[in-house]
């Protein structure tokens, strides 16, 4: 990585939210863009867990984090479209921080039912998404992984998709990330 996109990606994984909003498809329903795309992560890693349960697979880690790193990528599309910077909002001012305290680390047990409540929208979109970020945090956990470095991989990843910075069709679909994997 060059020196100038080292700097690029220390900026953007400080600013995510700023990341998210360049690379944000303009003129859509984002909320609905938000809502498929955590769907499709979820499943996504429903299925590297499939495969590692009951085809005795190793766990592909590197899907993991860039599964989660694009939950995390809809999650912060939504929390931009609120204006809620997390960073700066204490979860006191929607969430109750007692309940976020009262729900159990993610384990063995109850994987499968955290993920399937990831699949939960109901009508309070702030409440979701901020309930949705914390069991975020806790799949991190979960997978022994700090929040910071899924978001640079995360970063890393879309800097090569969207070389301009900005998000297109034709870029989206080209996957150019995924074409350096396979070189």
């Amino acid at each position: 990585m060059q020196d100038g996109q080292k700097a690029s990606l220390e900026y953007y994984a400080k600013n995510y939210d700023e990341f998210v909003a360049m690379l944000s498809k303009k003129g859509i329903n984002q909320h609905e863009h938000a809502a498929y795309g955590i769907l499709s992560e979820v499943g996504e890693i429903a299925s590297a867990i499939k495969k590692h349960r009951f085809y005795e697979t190793p766990l592909d880690m590197e899907n993991i984090i860039e599964e989660l790193g694009d939950i995390r990528f809809f999650l912060q599309m939504n929390l931009n479209l609120l204006g809620i910077n997390i960073h700066n909002k204490s979860l006191n001012d929607s969430l109750a921080l007692e309940e976020i305290q009262e729900w159990p680390a993610v384990n063995d047990d109850n994987l499968f039912y955290v993920l399937r409540s990831l699949l939960k929208f109901e009508y309070d979109v702030e409440r979701d998404t901020l309930d949705l970020w914390c069991k975020w945090l806790k799949l991190c956990a979960y997978f022994k992984l700090h929040p910071s470095e899924v978001i640079n991989y995360n970063v890393v990843k879309l800097m090569k998709r969207y070389p301009s910075m900005q998000f297109s069709n034709e870029d989206a679909l080209a996957r150019a990330d995924k074409q350096e994997a396979k070189e």
